[in-house]
């Protein structure tokens, strides 16, 4: 679609001169009331052009709908090494996995308690982030959505991503918001005190959200995976690009 600029303006502009014309002067002789009508023409020719304006303007700044892959399943085993030149190739002592290109490292968590890195693409206000725990992780993280994987040797077979657990976790008697609960017979502990976050686990029917996996180079350890997105709009994308990438060395 060709820009707007003033010469846009000159084809009506010369009606409008035209018209004036026409009723200014009729046999040599000057028409009564006649600026009136060069005035309205000249209105009219104006309203049109901000009527023209406003469509181009409502063509091309219309925002794209984000699409969003609801059924992880579809995707499930898609990655392809051989097509992933653009991304960000995260190799570390226990697994290798990869991010989108724009990711990078945000932090490295040597705590006795918690060992952990975290990789995202915004380092300030870490609204998309991946964070991984080695062997040493919380207890008893809350999350709001779980991904139901199954372990085959050192990779995962990933399945459908719940809901958010608030439309399929009930209170219980106590004040404790935390509340156990299960999705496909996956345990995990719904986050009932904050449902509008979006914190994304990923779990077994018989370990949970506690991932024990054995590789032929760093032997057994386990895993918790932690996906923040609180991004508009979100995307699981990230999560299941690293996901299907990944592998314990």
């Amino acid at each position: 679609m060709h820009k707007l600029s003033v010469y846009s303006f000159i084809p009506l502009a010369d009606l409008a001169i035209t018209f004036y014309y026409i009723f200014m002067y009729k046999i040599g002789k000057r028409k009564r009331n006649v600026k009136k009508y060069f005035y309205a023409l000249l209105g009219l020719a104006f309203l049109s052009a901000l009527v023209i304006v406003g469509i181009i303007i409502f063509l091309n700044f219309q925002p794209s709908k984000a699409t969003e892959i609801n059924n992880i399943a579809e995707k499930n085993n898609a990655f392809d090494p051989t097509k992933s030149n653009n991304s960000l190739k995260v190799d570390t002592a226990y697994y290798t996995m990869e991010l989108p290109s724009d990711w990078k490292q945000l932090s490295v968590n040597k705590d006795p308690r918690y060992s952990s890195i975290e990789w995202g693409w915004d380092a300030k206000t870490k609204n998309r982030s991946l964070e991984i725990y080695v062997d040493n992780y919380p207890l008893n993280k809350p999350f709001n959505k779980i991904v139901p994987v199954s372990i085959q040797g050192n990779v995962f077979t990933l399945d459908t991503m719940s809901e958010n657990c608030s439309k399929f976790t009930s209170k219980t008697a106590s004040l404790d918001l935390h509340v156990q609960s299960k999705w496909q017979d996956v345990s995990f502990i719904c986050d009932l005190d904050n449902t509008i976050d979006n914190i994304i686990g990923i779990g077994t029917t018989s370990d949970g959200v506690i991932l024990p996996m054995t590789g032929p180079q760093s032997g057994a350890h386990k895993y918790m995976f932690v996906y923040t997105d609180r991004s508009i709009p979100d995307s699981n994308n990230p999560l299941i690009t690293a996901l299907q990438s990944f592998r314990v060395k």
